[in-house]
């Protein structure tokens, strides 16, 4: 069934379940990689480690991550099905949270908030999932806008940020689409992937990465089928998600580079609103350039 008439439909998608389990499953990973990163020479980890973070962005939403993911869970309301029943209680829904002892503060794009019991936390890294503030608060807040989950993984880095053609060298196995390097945010389009671990949804994601105040701010975007969100409006939303982040953290003012369109009307799925409060296209921006 099409992801559309999958939500319209009204199935329960399960989502007291959703992220407690979804967060269960996502450290074994990382341990694994930090083995191997101790491995390699010294110069080599900064761009090991950024490349590990994009692959790692999002619960470990990769093809073959241990678990099945973070996203995996959404299967039983369909594709996105996190959307598709607010039946059941969620978590708080929160606009910013803190990582990296305040130095770092996620927040998304307009309209977009934080699902507080997606919120984790340690020492080494700052976990937070977000999606449209309308359906996570059950109308109370927010205005529809394009529909799509996004992520934030905060971790610490100490080095010079890689280009995007560096990082796409390491991400070639998920069939990268395009990469750009967009002022400080490098910005990777991933052409598989999407819909391993969200049945129902497009196969193509994007990733992002920036570093912030000794941080590195990982980024993914993911939307339904033939969306713009895995298109063109993905690319957006990282990047107004990148500019909100900065404008919201000690010492990140907003950087105007960084001011993207969000994705176009016609992409909505129906029954799930529209982008009638999203933010506008910076001026001199054509979409169809790239």
């Amino acid at each position: 069934m099409p992801i559309s008439d999958q939500n319209r439909a009204g199935r329960e998608s399960a989502p007291a379940r959703f992220l407690p389990e979804a967060m269960a499953g996502r450290e074994s990973a990382p341990a694994r990689f930090v083995t191997r990163l101790r491995a390699l020479r010294p110069a080599a980890r900064p761009l090991a480690a950024l490349a590990a973070c994009l692959a790692l962005s999002g619960c470990l939403d990769t093809p073959g991550a241990p678990g099945g993911g973070a996203f995996r869970k959404v299967e039983n309301g369909g594709g996105l099905g996190i959307f598709s029943s607010l039946r059941r209680p969620m978590g708080p829904v929160l606009v910013t949270a803190q990582a990296a002892s305040g130095n770092v503060v996620i927040r998304g794009p307009e309209d977009y908030c934080i699902e507080g019991r997606s919120l984790k936390s340690d020492s080494k890294r700052t976990f937070a999932l977000l999606a449209r503030c309308d359906i996570l608060s059950g109308g109370e807040m927010g205005s529809p806008v394009a529909l799509a989950l996004l992520t934030a993984t905060v971790t610490p880095f100490d080095g010079e940020l890689p280009d995007a053609q560096a990082l796409a060298r390491d991400m070639a196995a998920l069939e990268v689409l395009e990469y750009l390097d967009r002022g400080e945010v490098r910005l990777l389009h991933l052409g598989q992937g999407g819909d391993a671990l969200v049945r129902g949804a497009d196969p193509r994601q994007w990733r992002a990465v920036f570093t912030l105040n000794g941080q590195a701010v990982t980024l993914a975007a993911y939307g339904p089928q033939d969306s713009s969100v895995a298109g063109l409006g993905g690319r957006s939303l990282l990047l107004a998600m990148a500019r909100a982040i900065r404008a919201a953290s000690p010492d990140g003012p907003a950087n105007q580079e960084l001011t993207a369109a969000a994705p176009a009307l016609e992409d909505q799925t129906p029954g799930l609103g529209s982008t009638l409060n999203a933010p506008s296209m910076a001026e001199g921006e054509d979409p169809a350039a790239e």
